[in-house]
Order: C-alpha cells, then structure tokens, then sequence
C-alpha cells in the first residue's frame, strides 16, 4: 500500500435529465409478438452446444455468431 497523496480525480455530476426507458410504444409491439421459446411435444426448451463456444485457435473451429 502506498502512502503518496495522489490527486483527487475529477467526478462529474450525473445531468439531471440523463435517464433511459424504452419507449411505450417499443414495449407494447415486443409483448403482441413473443419470441420467447415455444416448448415441443416433450417440454424441451433447451439448446444443446457440442463445440467450443467462440473460435478455436488450435483447429480453427467452434461456434461464433458469424
């Protein structure tokens, strides 16, 4: 641990209006069209990865989003 006195860093007030909520009008179309999972026959609503998650640098394999 030191002991020097180091200088006091700069804060910045947060502005008073800075504030974020998802429009209504965003929300309202999202919830009439559920993307959510729709289960099958067995009930199943997983998603199974047998692969390296992300690229692989030893063989150049895995699963990416591209």
């Amino acid at each position: 641990m030191s002991l020097r006195k180091l200088p006091e860093a700069q804060v910045f007030a947060r502005p008073q209006n800075y504030q974020w909520d998802a429009p209504s009008g965003v929300l309202t179309k999202w919830a009439e069209h559920s993307l959510a999972a729709v289960p099958d026959a067995d009930g199943d609503t997983t998603i199974s990865m047998f692969d390296v998650i992300g690229e692989d640098g030893w063989t150049g394999g895995g699963v990416t989003a591209s």
